[in-house]
């Protein structure tokens, strides 16, 4: 592919894992529904009080999920 999809996942704060990719724009644009985010969310809420934070770069190349490391 001309355009891979570059993906890291790191720890970036004490208690937290990032999750960072690249943003390919599609050719086609099919407007998300965005329930694969609310779902992991959801999810989160029920196990922590932390909110999963989700945003993109100023620069609009990367995109980035925030997720609390849980202790079960």
């Amino acid at each position: 592919a001309s355009n891979p999809l570059n993906l890291s996942i790191g720890t970036y704060e004490e208690g937290w894992i990032q999750v960072k990719n690249n943003v390919i724009h599609k050719r086609q644009q099919n407007e998300s529904t965005g329930i694969g985010l609310q779902n992991l969310k959801e999810r989160f809420r029920l196990l922590t009080p932390e909110l999963v934070r989700v945003e993109t770069t100023v620069d609009q190349q990367y995109f980035l999920v925030h997720l609390p490391i849980l202790s079960l």
